[in-house]
This record gives C-alpha cells, sequence and structure tokens, in this order.
C-alpha cells in the first residue's frame, strides 16, 4: 500500500476508488491514505471507513425471489462465493434465508458456497443440484463457465450479481451506472476536501432491474413441462 501510495502522490492523483478485494486485509487504513478522497465501490467491508456506492444487494435479491415465484418457481436455490458473501456483508445470504424459513422443511434447498476454481466449483454444483433439484437457482459472483460445466441437471440459472462482468439474465446490478456513481461521489469528496477514512460514511446503494433476456424461453419451456 505504501508504494502504491508514493506512484498516486508522485503523479497527482486526489482521489481514489477501491474495488472489490479478493482478501481483506486492511491496507486501507495505511496512513499514506489520509492525503486522497476515497470511494468503495460493491464491497461493504470497505463502509466502515469510506463512502461505498454498491449494489442493493437485499432489495435485488427479492426482485429476483418475487419474479421466480410469479414464474411458477417453487424450489429455488442459492448459489454464491464465499468473497461475494463477505463483501456483500452477508445480506443475499442472511435474506434468502429468511425467505426459507417461511417455507415448509421438504421445500428448503439449502446455499450453496462454490469457489473461485471453475472445475472444484462445477463438481460441487453438480453434487448439490442432483441432491436438492432445485428448479430455478438464484447465483451471486460464480460465473457462467462455471455454471455451464454442471452436468446432469439444468436449472433456470437467475444472476443477482455477474462474475467478471458476464451478465445474461436475472437481476441486472446496474454496473455502469455503480462505476458513473463512484466516479461522481469521489469527485465531490474531492471538491469539498474530504480526504482519508472517516469516522462517519455513507452507503449508496443502486437498485439493480430484472431482465430476462434468454431467461424467457428457458422459463416457459420449464414451467411447462
Amino acid at each position: 500500500a505504501a508504494r502504491l501510495v508514493q506512484i498516486l502522490r508522485a503523479r497527482g492523483f486526489e482521489g481514489v476508488i477501491f474495488p472489490v478485494h479478493r482478501s481483506f486485509d486492511f491496507a486501507l487504513l495505511n496512513q499514506g491514505w489520509s492525503e486522497f478522497a476515497l470511494v468503495g465501490c460493491n464491497d461493504h467491508r470497505l463502509g466502515e471507513w469510506v463512502d461505498v456506492v454498491c449494489a442493493d444487494y437485499h432489495r435485488n435479491l427479492e426482485v429476483g425471489l418475487r419474479r421466480l415465484r410469479h414464474l411458477g418457481f417453487e424450489r429455488i436455490g442459492l448459489v454464491l462465493t464465499s468473497q461475494f458473501d463477505a463483501a456483500s456483508g452477508g445480506l443475499v445470504h442472511g435474506g434468502f434465508l429468511r425467505h426459507q424459513a417461511e417455507l415448509a422443511a421438504e421445500d428448503r434447498v439449502p446455499v450453496c458456497f462454490a469457489s473461485d476454481k471453475t472445475d472444484a466449483s462445477a463438481s460441487v454444483l453438480t453434487e448439490w443440484l442432483g441432491e436438492h433439484r432445485p428448479d430455478a437457482v438464484l447465483s451471486a459472483g460464480v460465473g457462467a463457465t462455471i455454471t455451464s460445466r454442471c452436468e446432469g441437471v439444468d436449472p433456470v440459472w437467475v444472476q443477482l450479481h455477474a462474475a467478471g462482468g458476464e451478465f445474461h439474465a436475472g437481476v441486472d446490478p446496474a454496473a455502469g451506472e455503480i462505476a458513473a456513481q463512484a466516479v461522481e461521489c469521489v469527485v465531490e469528496k474531492m471538491r469539498r476536501y474530504e480526504r482519508g477514512p472517516r469516522e462517519s460514511s455513507r452507503m449508496h446503494l443502486v437498485r439493480g432491474t430484472w431482465q430476462e433476456r434468454g431467461l424467457v424461453r428457458r422459463v416457459a419451456e420449464t414451467v411447462v413441462a
């Protein structure tokens, strides 16, 4: 962190936007960051020290569940990575468990945690799908490359948070709007001369939008069958 601060200082930067960190090592607390206007993006863990612009994970989950129930799906599962769960503050995981609590025990589908490794995750997902047989799966932080390798069971996949920018169908997290608001936020902080981590921070939530796209045809096939 100290080396990065030196480079940014030498090049005249005044503001910094932090993306989601794969591993959270508290480098943000380096004293050198006190010279810059700071904003986090899509990582609730940063919210203790800086303003954060992120997807409205709780609402996006509610939209996904509501739309799937409206389309006739009853056994809805959730697949997410540990990294996404940490960065989202457990909001998606916790919200899904509350949804499951309202169902009869035999209708509940346990949450599946996938890793970032394609082969390992595909194996775990295939076993989970075969055992619990969800007819629709909400995914967060899991790439299409992984889900496409699941053999034998083919539920409808609905994204809540696309991995690597790959969005196909589900709740579009509005990545472009999040990025634009993050830039606007850091510019405003620079104008107000707000520098470094602060004792009080703001969370800017951006609502996603439901996008069926290729999901429409598969939904019709699955529900009718």
